[in-house]
């Protein structure tokens, strides 16, 4: 199988969401998908393979928990 027919079989059904900001509604990103945290799930999490745009930025250092190795970042608008 290949790795595109694996990528669709893994990803297929997943919604790919536009993620924009809460506060000043400016576009984040266009491909987010909603990931789940198992260490806290009440926490919402989005993946994306982007980085955000002028109006939003990464704050902070990445940070991993003891659960998994992904790595997680906080994003913060910068115009609110």
């Amino acid at each position: 199988m290949s790795l595109r027919n694996r990528l669709e079989r893994l990803f297929g059904e997943k919604v790919v969401m536009e993620l924009n900001c809460k506060f000043c509604s400016s576009k984040i990103c266009r491909r987010g998908m909603r990931a789940l945290l198992l260490a806290d799930t009440k926490t919402e999490l989005f993946s994306t393979d982007l980085p955000p745009t002028h109006t939003t930025a990464l704050v902070g250092g990445d940070y991993r928990t003891s659960s998994c190795d992904c790595k997680i970042s906080d994003v913060a608008c910068l115009t609110w």
